[in-house]
């Protein structure tokens, strides 16, 4: 379930504009609907930069890198393992 809060926020104009032209096309319910929308968007964009620069910064740790690879290799026994035993039944 989703938690609402209600906040009082100053847009640009333009965008506004947009929004209001988008409902009356009924390309969106409302303009709460378009700035959800829009922040979902962005929040999910952000988070997958910072994710990707973590993991850039994480690359340079050379203890980090070998057990990831360790653990990868040890996945892949493990799934062809399965695989294995899938083909012989």
């Amino acid at each position: 379930m989703t938690t609402l809060v209600k906040s009082t926020v100053n847009l640009n104009r333009y965008y506004m504009e947009q929004l209001e032209r988008f409902v009356r096309m009924n390309r969106i319910s409302s303009v709460t609907e378009g700035i959800n929308d829009a922040l979902e968007a962005y929040v999910k964009d952000t988070q997958k930069a910072i994710y990707e620069e973590q993991m850039a910064e994480a690359a340079k740790d050379r203890a980090f890198m070998e057990r990831t690879i360790g653990s990868h290799s040890k996945f892949e026994q493990i799934d062809h393992e399965g695989l294995t035993l899938e083909e012989e039944c």
